[in-house]
């Protein structure tokens, strides 16, 4: 392993115990320095096919995704026209099938996929994507553990997909006993 991230990457790959991602993580390790597109030091490229949010109280504070969302708004970047209002943007859901080599993608990282305001029918069009890329490994976070377990509660999880919730403080993590 040449970093600690790496060195993460790997662990996280292990401790899933699945076949799939074990491969997937390797070839990622090999090739990762020279494609990353984020300076994100856990992931290696972001595919936000839906831009801003709406904040939580307590789960939110800080929440970068808030001030770059304005940032970018400034900017004149496109995605961001609407400021920090939740926007899907199904034009980039085809983007990862133009990735050929392998990449760790964090999903939705200016955004939550899971957020009440996304329909499960634009969430299965992102997942449509995943599994249409196997040699990619996709990274699905969020703040809203309820939205996520009933969402999956009826899918199965795609077999190169880690999916994580956030636990933003120590009185939180009993939402997961």
């Amino acid at each position: 392993m040449k970093n600690s991230r790496n060195a993460s990457l790997f662990h996280f790959a292990f401790v899933s115990n699945n076949p799939t991602v074990l491969k997937i993580a390797s070839n990622i390790i090999e090739k990762k320095e020279k494609m990353k597109t984020t300076k994100i030091e856990w992931t290696d490229k972001t595919w936000n096919s839906i831009t801003s949010c709406s904040k939580r109280p307590i789960r939110c504070t800080n929440y970068y995704a808030e001030i770059m969302s304005s940032r970018l708004c400034v900017m004149g970047r496109e995605k961001y026209k609407n400021g920090f209002n939740l926007t899907l943007h199904e034009e980039v859901l085809n983007e990862p099938l133009e990735w050929k080599n392998p990449h760790t993608i964090f999903v939705c990282s200016m955004s939550d996929l899971f957020h009440e305001e996304v329909s499960f029918c634009f969430i299965d069009k992102v997942l449509e994507t995943i599994e249409a890329t196997p040699q990619h490994l996709y990274q699905l976070l969020t703040k809203r553990d309820k939205c996520i377990a009933k969402y999956f509660a009826n899918c199965k999880v795609p077999n190169n997909a880690w999916l994580g919730v956030t636990v933003e403080v120590k009185t939180a993590k009993d939402r997961f006993t």
